[in-house]
């Protein structure tokens, strides 16, 4: 399981906007996709939560990450069979 919460300079703050008022660049999320993929060769499931919940940041967080993944089908099967489109070159 991994948590994304984010890294507000607000993090101590008692309003729960300013502390989950982060939201995530497309570079930083890119780090964490190979990491991600990672925990998925080590396990059946792999969980990933989306904690920043001010505005629509989790969400759009979620579906930045998801598309940098690479896709798996069904899920479980990791890494993907041999001909699945993500292993063509």
């Amino acid at each position: 399981m991994a948590r994304f919460h984010g890294h507000s300079e607000e993090w101590e703050s008692r309003d729960i906007y300013d502390r989950s008022g982060y939201r995530y660049r497309e570079q930083e999320l890119a780090q964490w996709s190979p990491k991600v993929a990672q925990l998925a060769e080590k396990a059946s499931e792999v969980h990933v939560l989306m904690n920043n919940c001010y505005s629509d940041y989790a969400q759009v967080n979620a579906r930045q990450l998801a598309d940098l993944l690479p896709a798996v089908d069904p899920p479980g099967q990791w890494p993907p069979p041999q001909d699945h489109p993500s292993n063509t070159s």
